[in-house]
């Protein structure tokens, strides 16, 4: 059995199962869309390569894409009853309210679906609609500008990039090289910031002493901006608060993410940033005026190691190590960025609240977490009631479409039973256990399965949501390595196959699958034959050593390989 149809199989035997797709342009720009399934398989929630389709005339509409997934699932024989969950990146073709994929699905295929915007998506766009808040824009794009021009400067010019290299070494920074901030890369904002704050006195110091007049242009405009006290502030600032986000955003690239904790953690990054960064605004008139420098002090914030708690080590006055910045002895500048860090802050807290709203469905789902509980039963008998009524609401009752009836998934009298007794168990035996594995120790225990029939239904439901699209954009990074420039002639069939071994890979004895691909190959194709029986075509003797018989390819079809 190929690779192929023993995931099929293990989609097929998995009570319910979820898809996220995604859609990308390859190098011979050709559509692609990549399909993956979460499982429940012993008891543990998996992600699973199912294909990598070809979009018929390159279109990427929602018509488009909603037919050849649906075609293809009816292809793999996989039961659509049980596809409960859909998860896309959040575009308009993928989540529209009338006429997306995921509203396509519903209305067509399955009403009991949940489809969820990717998590880490959410997190970059709570950062990207921070920088364009009205309060932000113009430093943003400023630091924006920053970021890039010295990335392009030094990364065009070995000569240039030698001698910050050699800088580097003397003044002890770290030897980095420049990095470019891309919109579309998660984590690309954070790189560059923090690149350029871990070098930025030898950058200040390379740019001061330039001396080609071909370049005093570009590094007039360059350094203008960067040598100002205010612009270094804000560059160790975003260090920080993109450092907390970049940290999220990982929690949520992982393969596994655990749908009754996201809440959770993102309220606890949202207390965090305004701990942090926000408090309460800096008076400068009331602020400390340090009489030896002739300067305002750097009030402290972020965290204990962070970037911005090192500055005021590394500023003296208006020197920043050895370097003589543009500074303000009123404060001016101070100001400016302390109300930049407020404003961006505070709209990254706003962004990820809006972003990450706690009333949906899929968030309901927390109550089946035993670390969500309070600690003690008072109050136990009425947590998580209204989360419950309104998953029994949505997997409680049968629904009918288009003259199909789909039975309930759940008993709601019995489950509203079940759940005061979990409760009641979990927070005295199960305090310290996570959902994953508290589901799977269930899962595999016949007794606690006869308890709480009801919300083991319900835990795999939760465990098949597709809250992280990440595993697809791997899968098309993976691809990008695969298809290049000089392959750029790879079909799409041989494409799927070389991307489905990189990313399942085998599981198995590699000697076995030797053995069944070695008479693949030589049954391919006619070609191939003389390879697998040379002794019948190569004549014997010395002048005929390489010598192949005229009927070679017209005998090989009939003969048995």
């Amino acid at each position: 059995m190929s690779s192929k149809k023993k995931i099929i199989c293990r989609v097929r035997n998995s009570p319910f199962y979820g898809i996220m797709i995604d859609e990308s342009t390859d190098i011979s720009v050709t559509g692609h869309l990549v399909v993956f399934a979460t499982i429940i398989e012993e008891g543990v929630s998996l992600t699973v390569f199912l294909g990598l389709l070809e979009i018929e005339g390159g279109k990427k509409d929602a018509s488009i894409i909603f037919e050849c997934l649906v075609n293809h699932l009816k292809i793999w024989e996989l039961d659509l009853c049980k596809c409960v969950a859909f998860g896309s990146d959040g575009a308009s073709t993928m989540v529209g309210s009338h006429g997306g994929v995921a509203t396509k699905l519903k209305k067509n295929l399955n009403p009991f679906i949940l489809s969820c915007h990717c998590v880490a998506h959410r997190t970059n766009l709570a950062s990207l609609d921070a920088s364009k808040a009205s309060d932000c824009k113009v430093i943003s794009d400023d630091v924006d500008m920053i970021l890039n021009a010295i990335a392009s400067y030094f990364n065009s010019s070995s000569k240039r990039k030698h001698a910050l290299t050699t800088l580097q070494s003397v003044l002890f920074d770290a030897k980095k090289t420049m990095k470019r901030y891309h919109k579309i890369r998660w984590l690309s904002r954070w790189q560059a910031v923090t690149t350029l704050c871990d070098s930025l006195e030898s950058v200040l110091c390379f740019f001061r002493d330039v001396k080609d007049k071909k370049d005093l242009g570009q590094v007039k405009v360059i350094f203008g901006k960067l040598k100002q006290f205010k612009y270094i502030y804000i560059l160790y600032f975003l260090a920080d608060i993109l450092h907390s986000l970049a940290l999220l955003s990982k929690i949520f690239q992982n393969k596994f993410v655990d749908v009754t904790t996201i809440g959770s953690i993102v309220r606890t990054e949202i207390a965090q940033i305004r701990m942090l960064f926000i408090v309460e605004q800096t008076d400068l008139n009331a602020s400390t005026f340090n009489e030896n420098t002739g300067y305002h002090v750097i009030p402290e914030y972020g965290p204990l190691g962070g970037h911005l708690r090192k500055l005021s080590s590394e500023i003296h006055g208006k020197m920043y190590h050895g370097f003589e910045m543009d500074r303000s002895r009123l404060g001016d500048d101070l100001e400016e960025a302390l109300k930049f860090q407020h404003a961006f802050a505070e709209a990254v807290c706003v962004g990820l609240a809006a972003r990450f709203v706690d009333n949906d469905l899929i968030s309901c789902f927390k109550i089946l977490n035993p670390t969500n509980m309070p600690s003690k039963q008072i109050g136990l008998q009425n947590w998580g009631v209204v989360e419950l009524e309104k998953l029994l609401a949505h997997y409680g009752h049968d629904r009918s479409q288009e003259g199909s009836k789909f039975p309930p998934f759940v008993d709601v009298m019995a489950c509203k039973r079940e759940f005061l007794a979990f409760k009641l168990q979990a927070t005295t035996e199960w305090g310290d256990k996570t959902c994953r594995d508290l589901w799977g120790m269930i899962t595999w225990n016949h007794s606690l399965q006869t308890r709480y029939p009801n919300l083991l239904v319900l835990a795999d439901l939760a465990r098949v949501q597709c809250v992280s699209t990440s595993t697809c954009e791997r899968a098309f990074s993976v691809q990008n390595l695969i298809k290049t420039r000089v392959r750029n002639r790879l079909g799409s069939k041989n494409l799927e196959a070389m991307l489905r071994i990189a990313l399942e890979g085998p599981n198995e004895n590699f000697d076995n699958i030797i053995e069944e691909a070695i008479p693949l190959w030589k049954s391919e194709t006619k070609y191939r034959f003389l390879y697998a029986n040379p002794s019948l075509y190569v004549s014997s003797g010395s002048d005929a050593s390489c010598s192949v018989s005229s009927t070679m390819f017209s005998n090989s079809e009939d003969t048995d390989v």
